[in-house]
């Protein structure tokens, strides 16, 4: 995706996950990646449900994690989903 989100990009999520679907992302650990965050969640956050996924420590590369701990990730973040929306940036 790069570290913007474009209006279609937007649009698309929202019709792929529904007015009532849950989105969870997850970005690198660097400014670009913190920045993007910032602004998807405030692209989406009051059109769909947003889990962000944080990860601790400057250069790491979510994709280059191991499978094993990128579901491990996943998992404890679905679990945490019911956390209410608003509670992000600040609330863990």
């Amino acid at each position: 995706m790069g570290s913007a989100l474009t209006p279609r990009q937007q649009e698309l999520l929202v019709e792929a996950v529904g007015p009532h679907g849950r989105i969870t992302l997850w970005f690198d650990a660097d400014g670009a990646g913190r920045r993007c965050l910032e602004a998807c969640w405030q692209a989406l956050s009051t059109r769909v449900y947003i889990n962000a996924v944080r990860v601790v420590g400057e250069g790491v590369q979510p994709d280059q994690l191991p499978e094993s701990e990128i579901r491990q990730i996943l998992t404890d973040y679905a679990a945490a989903a019911t956390r209410p929306a608003t509670d992000w940036p600040t609330g863990q």
